[in-house]
């Protein structure tokens, strides 16, 4: 169980939380596209490898894509913060989606680094605007 000050976690705090780890399972899905080579040489079974090429990207589009959507709506950040945000997933997923080479995905895979590390300061909104306390 998590806490937070002794007390446990409740309201948009525990949502925050679910959301982080929610977000790094997609994270897992981004970064499997640009060594693809070496995990069917070791073996694994990625998605991008169980999948054909445009279901695996295209599925990763559409849950960065709602992700996308979904925090917005929940943490209701300003309107430059919101454009920014998604302007760096459709910047990666454009990537994703327009290039299945491994080099272009490692480029691609960098810029949605920093996608959820938007996603990892959108919290501070509500904070700011006094809802979290």
């Amino acid at each position: 169980m998590l806490q937070d000050h002794g007390k446990e976690l409740h309201g948009l705090k525990a949502i925050a939380v679910f959301m982080i780890g929610a977000i790094f399972a997609t994270t897992g899905h981004a970064q499997d596209f640009r060594d693809r080579t070496a995990d069917a040489v070791r073996g694994r079974k990625t998605i991008p490898l169980l999948l054909s090429q445009p279901v695996a990207r295209w599925s990763l589009a559409a849950l960065t894509t709602a992700w996308t959507i979904g925090l917005i709506a929940l943490w209701r950040p300003p309107a430059v913060a919101s454009i920014g945000f998604a302007a760096l997933g459709l910047r990666c997923l454009g990537g994703f989606i327009s290039s299945y080479d491994e080099k272009d995905d490692y480029v691609s895979y960098c810029w949605y680094g920093f996608w959820p590390l938007g996603s990892n300061l959108l919290p501070i909104f509500p904070r700011v605007r006094g809802e979290m306390h």
